[in-house]
Parts: structure tokens; C-alpha cells; sequence
């Protein structure tokens, strides 16, 4: 019994407590002062200019990079950074001496193959036919002769082998003489080493007397037969197959002159068009690298500004809108530019939809732009004529009744009026309902407590 009777005790001290916060709270209510007013504003009719808000980087009109397309050293660097190019001006060029005279065979070549052409189709006479004869009879007795020179050159080659051979092995046996006698070794084995080493140059020679011979006797063969065909092409005359050997030939020939000319242009890097250089990555007398730009252009004759836009503002944005640009550099300067292109894709970054958009820059205010500057863009997506203007400022929000609201002074005491509003610029926002021209709107405090949640509507 006595701890039911705790139990009301407490019950009764804690509804008192409760009753006491309440009476509190409203006495605090009564003696609460008044709202101070931070600032006023005079809701006014005109227009509203809705914008849209992005940033972004400056990008140049277009920029090229320019690759070697082959391999090599190069010889000359032209140009620097920062230097102004035209279209088809020298930006680098690679050692090209191989290059000219592979350009220098390919055009001999093709002489050579349009003259046995012309050789084959000529109809023969007499003095032709016995210049022919002669040619290919001196023809053999070159080559018989460099026959003959190959078996002499084999003979020298091996003479010298021997002779060598036999120094070195009399060396040897003198040195094995002198350790008999248990003399001083050094010397013969000395004698004895160097022997060796002569030896192996005589090797050395003498493969290179019989190579040199055997060269000279097939550069001989291929002049003979040459000539043996020459001749029994003057002695027959060409055939169908004949013909359309020489003038595949001559269409080799002449395809292989092409590609030596190209890989001749090739070792010159040529500026594609006009344009600023904004990056030299090639020196003289150092490979020039085939994996990375030579050369980087830039064509700045135009700037641009790559935004991303949010989906929920790419509606109010159309091509040809103005738009003003302020970049980190020039806070101070803003430039004019126009909407050029509005991706017609999104771009999805983490479940946030946006839309890329670019702006050209029309009007660079006299200032120096830059590839990659930092900028931020407001587009004046549209106008809303003649309506209610209200300070963005004025513009509350009540959570708890989900209303907005602003504070209209009414005989000079702020009296909170619930709005509907419409389009928004940076500024101002449309009044839809609740406020007229004239009204006066403030910015008053607003006092809130711990326990302000609790108190019901």
C-alpha cells in the first residue's frame, strides 16, 4: 500500500512540473519583445531575368598534335613555344640524308625500268644485234676471268692460312725446346702467343680474299646474264609475258619512288594550319618520339567554355542565349559570350544528371585568354516581364507547415504572410499570390528554442 502511494506522489509531482514548464512558457510568451527588423524592401512590378549558373574551363578552338610518322633523329627544331605558325610552315625535321638517297635509287630504278622498256618494244637492226653480241661476249670474259680470280684468290687465301699455320707451330715447338731445357719460357711464349694471334688474322684475310672474289665474280654473273638476255631479246624479240614483265617493272619502280618520297615527307613535320604553338616536345640530335605529339597546336582564334548544366536547368537553356563569363584570372573583367551547343546525351555521375553545354566566348574584353583558365558562365536563359518582385532575401521557409512565408510590415509591425512564388533569378523571385506592389517586406529575428518542436500548431 505504502508503494502504491509513492507511485501517486511522483505521478503528482511530475504533472505539477509539467504544468509549471507550460505556464512558463506562455508568461516568456507574453513578455517576449518585439522582432527586430534587420532590413526592409519595397515589393516592386518589372522584369525578371531568369539565369542559369555553371562553371568550367576555357578551351581554345581546336588543338592539333603533331606526330613524326617514322622514326629517326632529328635535325631541326624551327619553331618554339608561344611562335605563331602558318598552314604548311616547318615545325621539325628529321636527318634526312638516307632518306634522299633512297629517293635518288627509287628514281634511277625507275629510269632503269623505263628504259628496258623502251629497249624491249624498239624494233632491233643490225648495229643493235652486234652491240648486243659484243656486250654479252665481253660479259664472259669478264666473268671467266673473275673465275679464274677465284681460284687464285682461293690459292692466296690458303697459302697465307698455311704459312701462318706453320709460324705458329714452329713457335710452339721452339717454346716447348726452351721448357726442355729448362730456359726462360717467357719470351717464346710470348712469340708463341703472338703467333696465334697472326694466325687468326691470316684466317681473317683470307675468308675476306675469297669473299671479295666470289662478290666480284656474281656482281659479274648478274651482268652476264644481262647481257646473254639482252641478247636473245634483240635476237627473238619480246614476247606477250615479256612486255608485261618490263612494264610491271616499270609500275614497281615507280610505286617504290612514291614510297621513298613519302618517307621522305614524312621525316618533315609540316603545320597543318594555322595556329599558336603551345608545346615543343622535340630537340635537336634526340629521337624524335612516336608514341607523343612533336609538336602541339593550338588554334586560338576562338575560346570556349565546356559547362555542365543540371538537368533540372537545362530546360530554361536554348542555342544563341547570351551569356556572361568571369574568369578566375580577370575577376574584375567579365566577358560576353553566346550559347553555341547543348549535348543532346547526359552525363550521369553518380545518380546526378547533367547536360554538357558550350558557350563561345564573343568578347574578350581586351583581356588575355587562356587554354584551361578557370570560369564561371551565367547564362540569361530568359525574362519574365512585368511581374512581382521580391527580394531573395525576404523569402522564408516553415518547415514544420511546409509554407513559404515572408514578413510584410503592416502599421509599421512585421506580420508574417504565407506566398506562392514562381521564377527565380539570383536576386529576386516572382510573386505569384500573397504580396502587391508597394508592400513593404522585412527581414526580422526569429527567435527559436530548444523546445519549439513541441509546441503544436
Amino acid at each position: 500500500m505504502k508503494k502504491i502511494f509513492s507511485w501517486f506522489v511522483v505521478i503528482a509531482i511530475l504533472g505539477g512540473a509539467i504544468s509549471a514548464f507550460w505556464w512558463w512558457r506562455d508568461r516568456q510568451a507574453t513578455l517576449q519583445p518585439v522582432a527586430e527588423i534587420l532590413r526592409m524592401a519595397e515589393v516592386t512590378r518589372g522584369d525578371l531575368e531568369i539565369t542559369v549558373a555553371a562553371s568550367g574551363n576555357l578551351a581554345v578552338n581546336d588543338k592539333v598534335n603533331v606526330f613524326f610518322r617514322r622514326a629517326g633523329t632529328v635535325a631541326i627544331v624551327a619553331v618554339a613555344e608561344n611562335e605563331r605558325v602558318k598552314a604548311g610552315q616547318v615545325l621539325a625535321r628529321l636527318d634526312t640524308a638516307e632518306l634522299e638517297r633512297a629517293v635518288q635509287n627509287a628514281e634511277i630504278a625507275v629510269e632503269q625500268a623505263q628504259l628496258n622498256l623502251t629497249i624491249l618494244t624498239r624494233p632491233a637492226d643490225a648495229t643493235d644485234l652486234e652491240l648486243a653480241r659484243l656486250t654479252a661476249q665481253s660479259a664472259a670474259q669478264t666473268l671467266e676471268a673473275l673465275r679464274l680470280g677465284k681460284i687464285t684468290a682461293k690459292a692466296d687465301a690458303d697459302a697465307l692460312i698455311v704459312d701462318a699455320q706453320r709460324a705458329r707451330e714452329n713457335a710452339f715447338k721452339d717454346y716447348q725446346s726452351v721448357q726442355d731445357k729448362g730456359g726462360d719460357v717467357g719470351k717464346a711464349y710470348a712469340k708463341y702467343e703472338n703467333l696465334v694471334e697472326q694466325e687468326r688474322i691470316a684466317r681473317i684475310n683470307a675468308n675476306l680474299i675469297v669473299k671479295q672474289a666470289d662478290d666480284q665474280w656474281l656482281a659479274a654473273y648478274y651482268r652476264y646474264q644481262q647481257a646473254q638476255y639482252a641478247l636473245k631479246k634483240q635476237e627473238q624479240g619480246p614476247n606477250a609475258t615479256q612486255l608485261a614483265q618490263a612494264e610491271l617493272q616499270v609500275t614497281q619502280a615507280e610505286l617504290n619512288l612514291e614510297q621513298a618520297r613519302r618517307n621522305l615527307a614524312d621525316a618533315v613535320l609540316i603545320a597543318p594550319g594555322d595556329g599558336l604553338v603551345s608545346a615543343v616536345n622535340v630537340q635537336a640530335g634526340v629521337s624524335a618520339p612516336l608514341q607523343g605529339a612533336a609538336v602541339v597546336l593550338i588554334d586560338d582564334s576562338a575560346f570556349f567554355v565546356d559547362v555542365m548544366v543540371d538537368e533540372m536547368d537545362i530546360g530554361r537553356m536554348a542555342l544563341g542565349q547570351v551569356a556572361t563569363i568571369t574568369l578566375d584570372a580577370y575577376a574584375g573583367t567579365p566577358l560576353r559570350g553566346q550559347v553555341e551547343n547543348l549535348a543532346p546525351a547526359p552525363t550521369n555521375v553518380g545518380g546526378i544528371i547533367s547536360y554538357r553545354a558550350r558557350v563561345r566566348i564573343t568578347d574578350t574584353a581586351g583581356v588575355a585568354v587562356r587554354d584551361g583558365m578557370t570560369a564561371n558562365v551565367v547564362v540569361a536563359a530568359s525574362r519574365r516581364p512585368a511581374v512581382i518582385l521580391v527580394p531573395n532575401w525576404a523569402i522564408r521557409t516553415d518547415l514544420r507547415e511546409g509554407v513559404i512565408y515572408c514578413y510584410r510590415l503592416e502599421n509599421g509591425a512585421p506580420v508574417r504572410v504565407v506566398v506562392l512564388l514562381g521564377e527565380r533569378s539570383d536576386t529576386h523571385t516572382e510573386v505569384l499570390a500573397g504580396l502587391e506592389p508597394g508592400d513593404v517586406v522585412a527581414l526580422v529575428t526569429e527567435e527559436r528554442t530548444l523546445f519549439s518542436d513541441l509546441e503544436r500548431p
